[in-house]
């Protein structure tokens, strides 16, 4: 998924998982990816992670 959206104009990827999921976390944090919110959904906790992409080509 990264290899498909550096390419593109978009500039980061953002994704969320329950809080519980350490290990998961974990992964996404060397891939890149940093913490910037957590919130209550219900009986769970939910941590929303973002990915600066590198910028694009220009295209003009």
């Amino acid at each position: 998924m990264i290899r498909l959206a550096i390419p593109g104009d978009l500039p980061a990827m953002r994704l969320h998982t329950n809080a519980r999921m350490e290990p998961n976390i974990a992964l996404y944090r060397r891939l890149g990816y940093e913490i910037t919110e957590r919130r209550r959904s219900g009986p769970r906790e939910v941590v929303f992670m973002r990915r600066q992409l590198a910028p694009g080509p220009s295209r003009g």
